[in-house]
């Protein structure tokens, strides 16, 4: 049986930073669904980093940065993966040459 959050201090001073860090989550990601994914990310890291924690340290401050470092982990991914789609609608769709360009135009206008 799980003990209750007023037993574990750990868990309970992190479930009252939540309101704040959804907070924080929204005005970096604006949209709520993504902003709740984020927090959940967060707590799950820090609860498996719980151990790092250092008490009597400021534990919102510890959660913010977490959440920060998340949300720029995720926003280096998506760009990464953004550059290599580029690059493979590049290699299936390579730009055509303007000279080509120019005569596919005209024989469309003759038409």
């Amino acid at each position: 049986m799980s003990a209750a959050p007023e037993a574990d201090p750990f868990k309970r001073e992190m479930l009252s930073c939540l309101p704040g860090l959804r907070g924080f989550a929204i005005s970096l990601i604006g949209r709520h669904d993504r902003a709740d994914d984020l927090v959940q990310d967060t707590i799950v890291k820090a609860w498996s980093n719980k151990e790092k924690f250092e008490p009597g340290t400021n534990m919102k401050a510890w959660l913010f940065t977490i959440l920060r470092n998340e949300f720029y982990s995720q926003m280096r991914k998506k760009a990464v993966k953004s550059k290599i789609q580029m690059v493979f609608l590049r290699i299936l769709f390579p730009p055509m040459p303007r000279n080509k360009a120019r005569w596919i135009c005209r024989i469309s206008k003759k038409r």
